[in-house]
């Protein structure tokens, strides 16, 4: 932009492809491939589909373990530890033996005061307090170990001390014993001070079920999901018993554990697990389950608009070949035919000249890195190697033989040589800097006073003028002013 010899480093390059893209003193860059600094991480794929400068934030990040779990513009969320919402609470220990995303509701929730007592998919049981059914009747109850693992250890005391392990204790054996008289019916009885002074105290407990009551009948609960052995078979089923009253039987229900489907009254489910609910595929495939049985997994079939097909994971419907740059970072790349059966038809172009063109391999092209004047005003400029694979090579030569590889040169020049100061006889002349970079910085200094100088044009000195010898000779000259 500016050619005087006081303007020097500040010449622009700008890219043919993209003229707003331009960079002064040195060469533009043309293209940005964004994959380039790893933005997705090591467990990621990265695919930057326009590597131009103008195109930011568009490069695809990849799941290596699903590559149908892919993000634009940042790192893909690949993993999803169901952990980390503490959903199995402080008294318990979490573990997800699977983090990947399409596994989900299989943490293992495992009591820390036992660790034999866990749960799949949920909170696990820890502690039963057998006491808080009031097995021991009006006598005191201690649970002395309530992991859930541990039952019927409860422990019923009388007032006189006798006591009994999992059942109402015998306190004495006198003969005023109230359930003499069946007070209870059906139900299991016991008094627990037949002395005459205690009347009413006896205890009805129920035979089959849960309940007691102190001085009547019972109200017996049956949770038939407890009494019944394996009331819905596996274990990869839920058990609820809505109602527990002796009259609602053959009522609990059997449902299938999360991500399986389906439900039964009084009887094992029939679980399903379609796959496919968990768009496996992706928006732009179509996706199959042909057995939705849960032990059948990773059987879902995933197939393209153009019938290429894939079972277990996403398929791969399309590869554009300018993906892995074949061409180089210097050139253009185009894949006409991104299907999967057109192979090497891709097209390289030279950023230069977009007319050199090359199909299947890297186009022949050449670079003149001289072309941008980069060496300035008074250095010549040659360009040993031409190529695009070679940059940075140029030569910048100075007037008096100064030269430099890569940029221009340092050069000098003498201020002095064209007598600036005037005639020599009665000025001298100084350049302390001889440099393009430094003029107009000469000094003049008188011959006949040296103290007197001035910088970058003539000093003012005293004029003898009998130095000129105005006199005819045998004639003394004096100039007294």
């Amino acid at each position: 932009p500016n050619t005087a010899y006081s303007s020097i480093q500040d010449f622009v390059c700008t890219c043919i492809v993209d003229s707003s893209i331009s960079k002064i003193n040195s060469p533009a860059i043309c293209t940005s491939d964004e994959c380039l600094s790893s933005p997705c991480g090591n467990d990621q794929s990265c695919m930057d589909p326009d590597t131009s400068p103008g195109s930011l934030q568009d490069y695809v990040c990849s799941c290596n373990v699903d590559a149908s779990i892919s993000s634009v513009g940042t790192a893909a969320v690949c993993e999803v530890n169901e952990c980390d919402g503490s959903p199995c609470g402080s008294d318990q220990d979490c573990t997800d033996p699977q983090l990947a995303r399409n596994s989900l509701h299989d943490f293992v929730c495992t009591c820390k005061s036992d660790p034999s007592t866990s749960e799949i998919g949920g909170s696990a049981v820890c502690v039963i307090d057998e006491c808080i059914s009031l097995p021991c009747g009006s006598q005191q109850c201690n649970d002395p170990d309530t992991k859930a693992s541990s039952k019927g250890d409860f422990v019923c005391t009388c007032q006189n001390g006798m006591t009994n392990i999992g059942d109402i204790a015998v306190c004495s054996t006198g003969t005023d014993n109230e359930c003499d008289q069946m007070p209870c019916g059906t139900q299991k009885c016991i008094d627990p001070h037949p002395e005459i002074t205690f009347k009413d105290d006896y205890v009805c407990s129920c035979v089959t079920g849960t309940g007691s009551a102190v001085g009547a009948v019972a109200v017996c609960q049956i949770d038939e999901c407890l009494t019944v052995t394996s009331p819905c078979g596996s274990s990869n089923q839920n058990c609820l018993d809505s109602d527990t009253s002796t009259a609602s039987l053959m009522d609990w229900v059997c449902s299938c554990k999360s991500p399986a489907t389906g439900t039964a009254i009084a009887q094992e489910a029939i679980c399903t697990l379609d796959e496919c609910d968990q768009s496996p595929c992706g928006p732009t495939q179509i996706c199959v389950d042909a057995n939705t049985s849960p032990t059948s997994i990773s059987d879902f079939t995933c197939t393209c608009p153009n019938g290429v097909s894939t079972t277990g994971g996403s398929a791969v419907c399309e590869s554009n070949e300018c993906d892995a740059m074949p061409c180089g970072a210097s050139q253009m790349c185009n894949d006409p035919d991104i299907s999967l059966t057109s192979k090497n038809d891709y097209i390289c172009a030279c950023v230069s000249d977009p007319t050199l063109t090359q199909a299947g391999a890297p186009a022949a092209c050449d670079a003149d890195e001289c072309k941008g004047d980069p060496c300035g005003v008074g250095q010549t400029c040659s360009d040993p190697n031409k190529s695009f694979t070679s940059l940075s090579d140029y030569v910048c030569t100075c007037a008096n033989g100064a030269a430099a590889t890569g940029g221009p040169a340092k050069c000098e020049i003498d201020e002095c040589s064209g007598d600036p100061c005037g005639p020599p006889s009665e000025q001298t002349c100084t350049d302390p800097n001889k440099s393009y970079l430094s003029q107009h910085d000469f000094v003049c200094t008188c011959v006949s006073n040296t103290t007197r100088t001035n910088i970058d044009s003539p000093a003012k000195c005293d004029s003898n003028e009998c130095l000129r010898s105005p006199c005819p000779m045998g004639q003394n000259c004096t100039d007294p002013n």
